[in-house]
């Protein structure tokens, strides 16, 4: 099951919020990727919950913090946005009647909360005016003067297009894929591009569905961290150093995407979760036997190394073989090379990071008190090996 370590090595841009609102989440997330960054405003002050706060001070194998942010004021991010006003002049009348001011108070008299809400400093001033003008958005403080420090409301269709176009901007510019904790979105972001953005706030369906309904290994290396493991014992420090090194996840991620590329694109959204939950509990399943048969599997090596040794000793002679050091020494460091062989073998496999992930979370139980309960064979071996 060893597999070349080919997987991109890449970081994750999160979408849509500025905040994450699950620890949880974000350790799954960061299980999967080395660094997760936010599209948050130079001069906004955070207000983190004491949660998050760790993640913004651990430095990760970047040699940055395992949570940053990235430039909203690049010259990719303006670009984008550049590109953006201009569709939105060329087509104005067409978008004034979809997503304009009436439209937006009309859905707030019907469904409160259902307007999207997005924080001006994320948008350059040009067209953050263009949308107030326009009356495309609203502010729901008429006090506040200072773009940088207000919200704006906006058609829930438009505020997407907004954000969507900034992020898949600053994704392909920065080389990250963009994770949410909204499923419904995840899908949607996949393949899309500027112009297919375009495309369907100009009220058109998707260009491509197989290429928006494809699973992706990121997917289902996500659900695998989140219904594998309890992921509430592992601190910041936990999480940068298993991910220190970088080869036995990319490993994993390679593994995952040979799987990932098996399943079909599916339209239906609960099928297509059912899908990835349940390609992910193959995987997690799987897993499992691994480590069940693992020290059994060393025990073997153990055997077969002494079968080896006594046919070259008989052959050679232990003399020949070991000289003055003895036949005794000679079978114990022949055997000990063996199984050096066996373990480098087992943390060359893809599951050997997940046997990593559930040993730190151990080691956390039983320094609380909590006794860990190893899966025992039914050869009677325990299942966990700590290598």
């Amino acid at each position: 099951m060893e597999v070349d370590v080919t997987a991109p090595d890449r970081d994750a841009l999160y979408y849509p919020r500025m905040h994450i609102p699950n620890a949880n989440w974000l350790k799954a997330t960061l299980l999967c990727f080395p660094n997760v960054r936010r599209m948050v405003p130079s001069d906004y002050m955070y207000g983190e919950s004491e949660e998050i706060k760790p993640f913004l001070e651990q430095i990760g194998c970047r040699g940055i913090p395992l949570l940053t942010s990235v430039d909203l004021t690049s010259s990719a991010a303006v670009r984008a946005q550049e590109a953006l006003l201009a569709k939105l002049r060329d087509n104005e009348k067409e978008i004034l009647n979809r997503y304009s001011l009436a439209e937006i108070a009309s859905m707030r008299r019907r469904a409160r909360g259902r307007v999207f809400e997005i924080h001006d400093g994320k948008l350059n001033l040009e067209l953050l005016r263009y949308l107030h003008q326009s009356r495309l958005a609203i502010s729901p403080n008429s006090k506040s003067i200072d773009p940088l420090h207000r919200f704006s409301l906006v058609h829930p269709s438009l505020g997407k297009a907004l954000l969507s176009t900034l992020a898949i901007a600053l994704a392909k510019d920065l080389g990250l894929d963009i994770v949410t904790d909204e499923s419904h979105l995840h899908a949607s972001l996949l393949a899309r591009d500027f112009e297919s953005v375009m495309y369907e706030l100009l009220g058109n369906a998707p260009t491509d569905h197989h290429a928006q309904n494809a699973i992706s290994a990121d997917e289902v290396c996500h659900i695998v961290m989140l219904t594998g493991f309890d992921l509430a014992p592992l601190t910041a420090r936990d999480i940068a150093s298993l991910a220190a090194d970088g080869k036995d996840l990319r490993r994993f991620k390679q593994f995952v995407t040979d799987l990932a590329q098996c399943i079909p694109a599916i339209s239906n959204e609960h099928e297509r979760t059912e899908r990835i939950r349940h390609s992910a509990e193959e995987l997690l399943s799987d897993w499992e036997h691994y480590r069940r048969d693992l020290p059994k599997r060393i025990l073997n090596t153990l055997v077969d190394f002494r079968k080896e040794f006594q046919e070259l000793a008989g052959l050679a002679g232990a003399g020949y073989l070991f000289g003055k050091v003895g036949i005794g020494l000679g079978l114990v460091v022949y055997i000990g090379r063996g199984v050096s062989r066996a373990v480098d073998a087992h943390r060359s496999q893809p599951y050997y990071y997940l046997s990593r992930i559930q040993d730190t979370i151990d080691s956390k139980l039983t320094h609380f008190g909590i006794p860990s309960r190893p899966v025992i064979t039914s050869e009677g071996y325990p299942a966990r090996l700590s290598l």
